[in-house]
């Protein structure tokens, strides 16, 4: 256990202590997760999730949500059957506090144009040993007068 540092209450956490550490097993695990788009074998797609992510793993976006790497990998098969070669790309570094990280990306097709863009906001295990959650939003934030939302079908 590491002392308290001037003006912080307690003890430090894991990640207080070694952010660095933290930082690069969030990189992992996103890059881990990404990765999983470019596996065309769905048994294989599903292996790579396994690796990354939670048994329970929940992922939303604004049309679709899967639980479990099994489904998240049907998921990412179903999108690559109708755009094939789709893939993402991240556009950003990681923002990570305690369980959440956040970060940008693009979909570009084979020939790497830009498809769509967004962020996912990811959420670690307790033990931020494995990615639990991952909420996906498309496309830019909205001007501060306007709301979007959608309706799943």
């Amino acid at each position: 256990m590491t002392a308290p540092q001037p003006g912080q209450a307690g003890p430090l956490t894991a990640q207080q202590a070694n952010p660095l550490g933290q930082l690069n097993q969030v990189t992992r695990l996103v890059t881990t997760l990404l990765s999983a788009w470019n596996e065309s074998d769905p048994g294989r797609r599903t292996d790579v999730l396994e690796t990354c992510c939670a048994p329970e793993i929940s992922y939303v976006n604004p049309i679709s949500a899967a639980q479990g790497p099994a489904a998240v990998a049907d998921l990412i098969g179903a999108i690559n059957t109708q755009f094939p070669g789709i893939a993402p790309h991240r556009t950003s570094g990681i923002d990570f506090h305690h369980t959440h990280a956040r970060f940008s990306w693009v979909m570009r097709d084979r020939a790497g144009q830009e498809l769509l863009a967004g962020f996912d906001i990811v959420t670690l295990t307790p033990d931020q040993a494995r990615i639990a959650s991952v909420v996906t939003f498309f496309g830019p934030l909205p001007p501060a007068t306007v709301t979007y939302t959608y309706e799943m079908r």
